[in-house]
């Protein structure tokens, strides 16, 4: 992981979900607002606990998660499809290695 020191996560926040500083305030609550259309201003008069870094800090931890996996949205069925399938079929075949 990249060196992000404002964004923090703990089960007993928000989920787990990625926060600012251990706030109540989520990367994705802010990428939102921000994709949304608010300024960074309008956010951080909403917030004053908030500084402009941790929006920066925020936008950039999100830009580095969306470059962590890419799928090709035109290219059917996923390798996590072909593998949820073979583990079906699996389970539903009878085992041989079990001694009777």
């Amino acid at each position: 992981m990249s060196d992000f020191r404002r964004i923090t996560q703990d089960r007993a926040v928000m989920g787990g979900k990625p926060c600012i500083r251990g706030q109540r305030v989520t990367v994705g609550m802010i990428v939102g607002q921000i994709g949304a259309g608010r300024s960074i201003d309008a956010l951080l008069a909403d917030y004053p606990d908030l500084a402009r870094e941790d929006v920066l800090e925020a936008l950039r931890y999100a830009a580095w998660r969306a470059e962590e996996r890419e799928f090709d949205l035109l290219a059917g069925p996923s390798w996590d499809d072909e593998l949820a399938e073979a583990v079906t079929r699996r389970a539903k075949t009878p085992s041989r290695d079990v001694a009777f």
